[in-house]
């Protein structure tokens, strides 16, 4: 499957198809409406932490649990990790020229 573009869902959508509210949305779905997708960068990391569907809760797993829990189609939606030359180069914060 292949988009040209991808945009965040409305919050009355995602908390919907998530089933909690704006801010403790887990990493999982457990809504069939709801696919969950994961870039494949995640996988460099040794664990991935997360609010535990509540405001004042974090929670941390091993993400290679979090994968075999999860089961997320991997598919890239991270830009590279490279800075454009412009955005790196230090500006004057008002005009955006250096």
């Amino acid at each position: 499957m292949r988009g040209t573009y991808v945009a965040f869902a409305s919050s009355d959508i995602a908390e919907r198809l998530a089933g909690s509210v704006t801010g403790t949305i887990l990493p999982f779905s457990f809504n069939p409406e709801l696919e969950l997708i994961v870039d494949p960068s995640l996988l460099e990391n040794d664990e991935i932490y997360f609010n535990a569907a509540r405001l004042d809760r974090s929670m941390v797993l091993k993400t290679s649990d979090y994968v075999a829990v999860a089961k997320p189609r991997l598919g890239r939606i991270v830009a590279d990790r490279g800075i454009p030359p412009e955005v790196a180069s230090p500006t004057d914060g008002a005009t955006g020229t250096q």
